[in-house]
């Protein structure tokens, strides 16, 4: 039977992994690990959090750079706040968002980060800086709400036509119009003609993707 039990310095690479998941949504890297440790080279971090999973307190995702999913806490108790979200790569017309076809990956987040049930959360990966004001930038993980309706100045997720953008909603007397929040002159408001939208979900979260 594995010996549960951690040394002083695999308790330190959990807690560390523990306040990064809970602080930003993303677990480190392996580096960032061996850093916070202080281990000579990675391989002394990939030592210690092969422990960790063999243990029994974290799962590890293949192919991903920071793909380590927290199982058990530090006592050994197993973790109920950590939820997977599918991250989407397009959102079709027509289609159900969480249809297997559109999902390329599963996210592993803290529901802290969470404001509603998991089950209504998906992710996108923002493209372009329409947004940037707004602290949504180029390749940020943009977590969102499902839900069909929005409430003036809501940051959504709409589908125009067959393409799907990320902006403000403003209603005015005239119709609903879709509002940019950027430095960028060249992004200039959105007003569709009424039933050439519908609103896919409310944006209550971002990831900050500081690899892109």
């Amino acid at each position: 039977m594995t010996n549960k039990k951690l040394t002083k310095k695999q308790e330190d690479v959990l807690a560390f992994v523990k306040g990064a998941i809970e602080k930003s949504g993303n677990a480190p890297t392996v580096r960032e690990v061996q850093a916070e440790i202080g281990c000579a080279s990675p391989m002394g971090a990939v030592s210690h959090l092969a422990s960790l999973e063999r243990k029994g307190y974290i799962r590890k995702v293949e192919g991903k750079k920071r793909g380590i999913v927290l199982v058990m806490d530090g006592k050994g108790k197993p973790l109920e706040d950590i939820v997977q979200v599918p991250l989407v790569g397009n959102v079709a017309c027509g289609m159900p968002i969480f249809a297997e076809e559109l999902i390329e990956e599963w996210i592993p987040l803290s529901t802290k980060l969470l404001r509603s049930d998991p089950t209504d959360i998906f992710m996108l990966r923002a493209k372009g800086d329409s947004m940037n004001l707004a602290g949504i930038d180029d390749g940020d993980f943009v977590i969102v709400r499902k839900q069909n309706t929005a409430d003036e100045g809501d940051k959504v997720v709409a589908l125009l036509g067959t393409e799907a953008t990320v902006k403000k909603f403003h209603r005015t007397k005239e119709g609903i119009t879709f509002i940019p929040m950027s430095t960028n002159p060249e992004h200039k408001e959105l007003v569709p003609e009424a039933g050439t939208f519908m609103i896919q979900g409310k944006i209550v979260g971002v990831i900050k993707n500081y690899n892109s």
